[in-house]
């Protein structure tokens, strides 16, 4: 069994940040109304699959994380016996 690193959420957090900033260009245009149509889909689409992409990479943080930490466990029970 392979022994698992900790593992980092740089990623996750650059993806919400990224997420929140194009939710809040997409407010920007909505409230400014100066934008076409079409770019407004686009921005609401962009900041919709970023949101979406960021839970997901949020979820597979959690995921190696649990993993991480019952690895751990079971290393030190081990260490134990």
């Amino acid at each position: 069994m392979k022994k698992e690193k900790k593992p980092t959420r740089i990623f996750a957090i650059l993806f919400t940040v990224s997420a929140v900033c194009s939710l809040v260009t997409l407010i920007l245009m909505i409230i400014g109304s100066r934008t076409s149509t079409g770019l407004m889909l686009f921005q609401a689409l962009t900041a919709l699959l970023l949101v979406i992409g960021a839970s997901g990479n949020w979820y597979q943080y959690t995921q190696r994380y649990i993993k991480y930490e019952v690895q751990k466990k079971l290393d030190e029970e081990q260490k134990q016996l």
